[in-house]
């Protein structure tokens, strides 16, 4: 279920120091959890994504605490520029510039799907700026695409020359458009999109869960067709324990389809709401 009304703020441009990253602010002011009073909750979008993805969970969230969503870098109102690193420790590193720029010390890191691998990254690295996992649609330890990674990495090289980037345009928009993906994205996306997956990281990725410290919330639906489900539910058996919960249903834009379920979980396990 969700609410009957999305949240659709205007992103507004936030500068780091290596260029502008667009962000949303939602719920009560960040001075609260600044001075500790109520958690902060920045919320990372899967690849293809922007922070727009939140526009159902939103509501459910913001009422009660202060609730930041990230266009990453590529995606949304965030140039590339500001940040072209696709590794998972470069995706950490931005959502710790990210934190720094906000000037909150500790915040409760909710993703979906391929946002997991910068939220894991941070996690690993910097366990004292990471006080809750929210994890939506988690891939795993290993690729959930149907062909080897080695054949996403030489996709991600031949899409950076420009004549066979024109010539997988066409069977690249259909597969995304196939997956289920908005036919709005432009090649810019798709392309980038692919640079990250070719960048993924798999076994860094289950080791980085291994390595967190801050409890866990996963979720996952068993219609998943992107992220097998089993997937999800393997890493989170390496993840620190919290919340597990396996729908049934809702495929892979859980943030949509189980909204009002997953924020109140969310909610009632911070002890806030």
């Amino acid at each position: 279920m969700h609410p009957e009304q999305p949240s659709d703020p205007v992103p507004h441009v936030l500068s780091l120091p290596r260029g502008p990253v667009g962000i949303t602010l939602e719920g009560p002011p960040l001075d609260r959890a600044r001075r500790g009073e109520l958690p902060a909750i920045l919320a990372v979008h899967g690849y293809p994504g922007s922070s727009r993805d939140w526009r159902w969970l939103a509501p459910v969230l913001s009422p009660a605490v202060p609730f930041v969503r990230v266009d990453m870098p590529g995606f949304g109102v965030s140039p590339l520029k500001s940040w072209p690193g696709v590794s998972l420790e470069s995706r950490g590193e931005l959502l710790e510039a990210l934190l720094d720029a906000l000037d909150l010390d500790r915040v409760v890191l909710l993703s979906h799907s391929l946002g997991a691998s910068g939220v894991l990254a941070l996690a690993a690295r910097r366990p004292e700026r990471v006080s809750h996992l929210a994890l939506l649609a988690t891939p795993g330890d290993r690729p959930h695409w149907r062909f080897p990674q080695a054949r996403m990495r030489t996709l991600g090289r031949l899409l950076e020359q420009p004549l066979a980037r024109a010539a997988l345009f066409f069977p690249l928009r259909g597969a995304f458009i196939a997956s289920g993906f908005s036919r709005q994205l432009s090649e810019a996306e798709r392309v980038h999109t692919m640079r990250c997956a070719a960048a993924m990281d798999f076994a860094q990725h289950g080791r980085n869960a291994e390595a967190a410290q801050a409890p866990a919330l996963v979720a996952w639906a068993e219609d998943d067709t992107l992220v097998p489900a089993e997937l999800t539910r393997e890493l989170a058996a390496r993840l620190p324990e919290g919340p597990r919960l396996a729908f049934p249903t809702g495929g892979h834009a859980l943030q949509k389809t189980r909204a009002t379920e997953i924020g109140e979980a969310l909610l009632g396990w911070l002890g806030v709401g």
